[in-house]
């Protein structure tokens, strides 16, 4: 009958601890009973100003009054509130007072020195006499003996309490005070609070008292807690708080996470116990105090700084559409991040993250031209941004759009970023890999604001100062139309960050001489018992030359769309037949806007790309029977964070690449931000959509196609249009076509007139009012 008793011992063993003294001493974090220390919180400078105080009056009894200096006891004479000699007998004393710390939190020693081997040190240290009321009760003492053989004895009062421990907790500042809480119930609860919730083990138990709310998630209250967990030595924590992280980032749990996350089963076991490792021996001073008649302090209501169960927001809430994914959050808090070498968990998470981040943007391509994606790039820290730039599985349509995805961050991130920093990222660009452009002219400008900056970045030369509406420009102008990309918020980098990129002229013949060398020629410019070129290549970032080409972000078939439209009113100002600067009258141009995009065009291969169209409207005006046919093209441009860098030329002999001669005759314009250089087309389609349904290409390009910088090329009669003269020609178009073409025309006036015409030229790609069209990237047919 024995064997059972014995083998029913193993599981009587396996319980740690007895389910309600854990429950109860969870529900004891910041409650006065039973509490026999106390937990204060002070400001780190506020620490520092009281090392320095003398201690405070109530540390003096009579008798050290008596051996005090005067010094010690008042106000130097000459200071201000000093007062005479013989006014010190009746005068009392002017203590300094202490500040007051930031929080006082009732605690019990029995669980803080179990859980923490700071506060264990800490109890351990302490002694009764240590506390100024210590001091002052043993000197009273002292007296009143003195004074007991010449009078009888007096009765004496209640002797006060001994003091508590007070744990000193210092904090930099304020807002660490809910995290440092939040550990100090972690020690309690074994749950974690971070965000008003928990992952695994937590949820329950008391709240986090002042833990923060929902932002981010709860991502930046667990970095908190867990940094403060690291300071406080809260064993578990910091495994607790890894574990709920990786709920939070959505990422899958490895074993240790999720144990830490169980937190032994919702009981304290996991904070205080270590594997099967026997508990800590308790100090001998703490076990005496323990079992003492002053720690069972009387049971009473809860303090103001009684935890509160909060709940954490869901995800989704707050206005419509989706909120950013938790990783965002978790690259933003990178300064509250741990040593990843020193703990391995948080290694891996971080390699999980990494992997989420890189998923989350997709690629260059997507970056540039989703204004979403554009405006959370550029709130990312360096970090951040670095670990896409490392990233094979970042994908780019060409290396030259990585380039400018840096030089937009730069522009908005430069103040906040170091020399170290920098240098670091431009590390990453895999510079072989960037297109001729780019190599030639882009790559160039930078070296040459480089070298002129100081090779620092320190110093910049005055920029070049853009009039959008100056003359017939290339690219859209402000005043003709508002949607056009002149008139966009493109980031502009400070004088004092054009010397960004950390590259020479030297530097840029090199990287041409490499890229364009054969593989024998590679070899041996690489080759470790070459001289001369390089010498300058072992110097570079292995990412410059070394890395292989990014994933091709572009699919092989169907590519990628981007839509663009104009509606009737811009029309009407572009081919209405008003006389436009630099323009022949009745000439129009039209820059329909990209939708979705940050510049109102499309980002690829680093340079701006957008369709124009132009129209001679003033042979239907005067009256003509021919119809008027339309005109396509796409132009280019250097994007505003580069255009500043290349330095002005005169506007090219000939104007643009197009045959129509549109700004042929314009004077200068865009071109004061370009040089000489010169840009391949990607492979791209342009279509327009048909008012009945299904679209028109209108014109493509590819590889073997080039235009300089800040024009365009395409056709200057591709398009047909219907006559204003011949109305029985709208008739044959939708019904919604026809009520297009017929707007306006009732109210006799020129504008409707003129709107009128317009509408009827273009009703047979008119949709709801509006121009709608498509520009389709694809990927390059030539490779490498």
């Amino acid at each position: 009958m024995a064997a059972p008793a014995a083998a029913a011992q193993p599981a009587a063993a396996a319980a740690v601890c007895n389910p309600r003294v854990a429950a109860g001493l969870a529900g004891l974090f910041g409650r006065p009973e039973l509490a026999d220390c106390s937990v204060v919180f002070v400001l780190e400078q506020q620490q520092q100003q009281q090392q320095q105080q003398p201690p405070p009056a109530h540390c003096y009894s009579r008798a050290t009054a008596a051996a005090a200096t005067p010094s010690q006891l008042h106000p130097p004479p000459g200071a201000a509130g000093g007062h005479h000699h013989h006014h010190h007998q009746q005068q009392p004393l002017q203590p300094l007072q202490p500040r007051q710390p930031l929080q006082q939190l009732p605690a019990h020693a029995v669980v803080l020195s179990l859980a923490s081997e700071l506060f264990a040190a800490q109890l351990s240290r302490w002694t009764p006499g240590s506390s100024c009321a210590s001091r002052s009760h043993s000197h009273s003492l002292s007296t009143t003996g003195a004074a007991a053989t010449t009078r009888p004895p007096l009765p004496q009062p209640p002797q006060p309490p001994p003091p508590l421990p007070e744990l000193r907790v210092t904090l930099g500042s304020e807002a660490e005070l809910p995290a440092a809480r939040a550990a100090i119930q972690f020690a309690y609860t074994g749950r974690v609070e971070a965000g008003g919730g928990g992952s695994g083990g937590s949820g329950g138990g008391g709240g986090g008292g002042g833990g923060g709310g929902g932002g981010g998630g709860g991502v930046r209250e667990a970095l908190e807690l867990r940094r403060q967990a690291d300071y406080l030595q809260v064993d578990g924590c910091a495994e607790a708080c890894t574990a709920l992280l990786r709920e939070l980032l959505k990422l899958p749990p490895t074993e240790a996470s999720a144990a830490a996350g169980k937190g032994g089963g919702g009981t304290v076991a996991g904070a205080v116990m270590t594997g099967d490792d026997a508990p800590p021996r308790l100090p001998r001073q703490l076990a005496a105090r323990a079992l003492s008649a002053h720690a069972l302090a009387p049971a009473g209501p809860a303090t103001d700084t009684t935890a509160v169960t909060t709940t954490r927001p869901p995800r989704d809430s707050g206005g419509g559409g989706a909120s950013p994914p938790a990783v965002l959050e978790f690259y933003r808090c990178a300064a509250l991040w741990p040593d990843p070498a020193g703990d391995p968990a948080f290694a891996a998470l971080l390699t999980g993250a990494r992997r989420q981040l890189v998923a989350h943007f997709g690629d260059a391509l997507a970056v540039l031209n989703c204004q979403r994606l554009h405006d959370q790039m550029l709130a990312l820290p360096a970090a951040g941004l670095g670990a896409l730039l490392q990233s094979d599985d970042f994908g780019t349509d060409d290396e030259s759009s990585v380039l400018l995805m840096l030089a937009e961050w730069m522009a908005a991130n430069h103040p906040r970023t170091d020399e170290a920093a920098r240098r670091r990222l431009c590390g990453l660009i895999r510079l072989r890999h960037c297109s001729r452009a780019y190599r030639c002219w882009i790559l160039p400008a930078l070296a040459a604001r480089h070298e002129r900056s100081g090779a620092g970045g320190g110093r910049g030369s005055p920029s070049h100062s853009h009039s959008p509406g100056s003359g017939s420009s290339p690219s859209p102008s402000a005043s003709s139309n508002p949607s056009s990309p002149s008139s966009s918020s493109s980031l502009s980098p400070s004088p004092a960050a054009d010397g960004w990129f950390p590259i020479t002229a030297a530097d840029i013949i090199c990287l041409n001489t490499y890229a364009t060398a054969t593989e024998a020629e590679r070899e041996a410019m690489t080759s470790g018992g070459s001289r001369g070129m390089c010498e300058t290549l072992r110097r570079w970032p292995a990412a410059w030359l070394l890395a292989p080409p990014r994933r091709q972000c572009l699919p092989d078939s169907g590519g990628r769309a981007f839509e663009f439209s104009a509606n009737l009113q811009e029309m009407e100002a572009a081919f209405g037949g008003a006389v436009k600067s630099g323009a022949a009258a009745g000439f129009g141009e039209l820059y329909p806007r990209v939708s979705s995009t940050p510049c109102g065009c499309v980002w690829a291969q680093g340079l701006m790309w957008g369709p124009q169209l132009q129209c001679d409207s003033s042979l239907a005006l005067a009256g003509s029977e021919a119809a008027p046919e339309a005109g396509c093209f796409v132009f280019t441009q250097v994007p505003d964070v580069f255009g500043r860098l290349l330095q002005p030329s005169p506007a090219p002999e000939g104007g643009c690449s197009s045959s129509s001669g549109a700004g042929s005759g314009a004077p200068g314009g865009g071109h004061e931000f370009v040089n000489r250089g010169v840009a391949a087309f990607p492979r791209l389609r342009v279509s327009l959509y048909r008012a009945g349904g299904g679209q028109v290409c209108v014109t493509s390009y590819d590889e073997r196609n080039c235009t300089p910088f800040g024009t365009m090329r395409g056709y200057s009669r591709c398009l047909p249009l219907g006559g204003a003269a011949a109305p029985y020609r709208v008739l044959h178009l939708s019904s919604r076509a026809r009520g297009v073409a017929a707007a306006g025309s009732s109210s006799g006036s020129s504008s409707s007139q003129g709107s009128s015409t317009v509408a009827a030229h273009w009703a047979a790609y008119l949709r709801d009012g509006k121009l709608m069209g498509r520009i389709r990237l694809m990927r390059p047919s030539l490779d490498g």
